[in-house]
């Protein structure tokens, strides 16, 4: 059975920044969410651009490396099994590492200007059943410096026990990674997600309340409790086995909990605690968590906060829903050679949209993305923030929608500049490709009321 898996994450956008990485718990909730919802198999892509756009990947020799056989997780096998919506913007790569009895392969990829896109691959080499449906991880790419990732899992094919990603990569303004190579790295990949629900009845509740720390006002005052409590040892999570209830006490008038569990450890562990209340009807924890886990410390520790009357929690009972996750420690590191890199089409002009002008602004197209950039005074950036600006690209068969709906809102490029209220700011808007576009069948670009030629 093969399955499409990008709408497993409805709801979870990993940010794209340079020296950031999203929650993993929150991965990994949002994929086993997505799975209950009975998503089913792959859906075709449409059919693809002629391919007239050719991007040269070199491969690497490294002792620790090995060739993909093209068969099973090759390139060829990319696109006989897959399509997926940028194959006709990559090229092969074909570079492999295993560890643990995971295999992780870099199986094609292209660079474009500051950006790139990667397809990655984790197979199961065991037959184990290591790699399932909802397997993931999340890289660390340094290319000259560690960059920004964004993307998620592509596919999963039961019977190889091969899960497929696509990543995108926002490189800095001056990598060119024709002259310089680029290292991936993993330590975890999670798989295998089983749900427990854990009620403490003999976990005195009330008692570790009055016992604990109390941070702050009485009342909240805010929704977000401030402050930490000290992490201790209050008792074990049963059925865990390395899982534990740290500390209670009161934040800003928050009840509450902090929860610790071992960092290495072959399982990982997503908490949704709650309390159950004398009559037995359930009150879950705000969405808010924080996770104060030290530098250097062993240990995953968070805290959840309940909006309750701390002073009446006689006969109440503390509880979790629980995500068991099966966590694969290992150390997978690949580095890649993209060789050859490809420029794109740039040009300087104005783009009119209405009675709105916006002046000297940097347009940019691959085959990934549209993008407009500028520079602008404090006011006209605050009058045009979140304005929604339509685009597509006219080809000799029509035009193609590009973005959300055609249209991407302008944004500030340091949104901290934005709020420190800078006399002059830099914006950008940019649209995504649904597929990759060959370039030299763009025979304009249309954004807003102005239309501009490519030679």
């Amino acid at each position: 059975m093969t399955y499409y898996i990008p709408d497993l994450l409805d709801g979870f956008t990993p940010d794209i920044e340079p020296d950031t990485a999203p929650d993993m718990a929150k991965l990994r909730e949002a994929v086993s969410k997505g799975l209950a919802a009975g998503h089913g198999e792959a859906r075709k892509r449409p059919k693809r651009l002629r391919r007239t756009l050719l991007i040269a990947v070199a491969v690497a020799a490294l002792l620790s490396v090995t060739a993909i056989a093209a068969a099973l997780g090759g390139f060829d096998w990319l696109r006989e099994t897959i399509n997926p919506p940028f194959i006709d913007a990559v090229e092969p790569v074909e570079q492999s590492v295993t560890d643990q009895g995971i295999e992780l392969s870099v199986i094609a990829a292209g660079q474009y200007g500051s950006e790139a896109v990667m397809y990655v691959s984790l197979r199961d080499t065991t037959g184990a059943g290591l790699i399932t449906q909802d397997a993931h991880f999340w890289p660390t790419i340094v290319a000259g410096t560690k960059v920004g990732v964004g993307g998620g899992p592509a596919m999963f094919d039961a019977e190889s026990g091969t899960a497929v990603y696509q990543f995108y990569v926002a490189l800095g303004e001056d990598t060119d990674l024709e002259s310089s190579s680029l290292t991936l790295s993993a330590t975890d990949i999670y798989s295998g997600a089983e749900t427990m629900d854990i009620p403490m009845p003999g976990f005195d509740l009330a008692g570790a309340v009055a016992n604990g720390t109390h941070i702050g006002t009485d009342a909240p005052n805010e929704e977000h409790p401030v402050g930490e409590l000290t992490p201790g040892h209050l008792a074990d999570i049963p059925g865990t086995g390395h899982a534990y209830v740290e500390a209670v006490g009161v934040i800003n008038g928050r009840l509450t909990v902090q929860v610790g569990q071992d960092a290495g450890a072959d399982t990982s562990y997503i908490f949704h605690p709650y309390l159950i209340k004398p009559d037995g009807t359930r009150l879950y924890a705000l969405s808010y968590v924080s996770g104060i886990t030290p530098p250097g410390s062993e240990e995953d520790v968070k805290e959840y906060c309940f909006s309750v009357d701390d002073s009446e929690l006689d006969g109440w009972t503390l509880g979790f829903e629980v995500e068991r996750w099966r966590a694969i420690r290992g150390d997978w590191e690949l580095e890649v050679n993209f060789g050859q890199t490809w420029g794109v089409f740039e040009t300087v002009t104005d783009v009119s949209v209405g009675e709105t002008v916006f002046e000297d602004v940097s347009i940019s197209l691959t085959p990934l993305r549209l993008r407009m950039e500028g520079v602008a005074e404090l006011e006209f950036v605050e009058e045009n923030y979140l304005k929604a600006l339509e685009a597509a690209l006219i080809t000799a068969d029509g035009e193609i929608s590009v973005g959300t709906y055609g249209t991407a809102p302008i944004l500030p490029t340091d949104v901290n500049d934005y709020y420190a209220a800078k006399d002059t700011l830099s914006y950008f808007a940019y649209w995504d490709t649904q597929s990759a576009i060959d370039p030299s069948t763009v025979t304009a670009i249309r954004i807003g009321d102005t239309v501009i030629e490519l030679e």
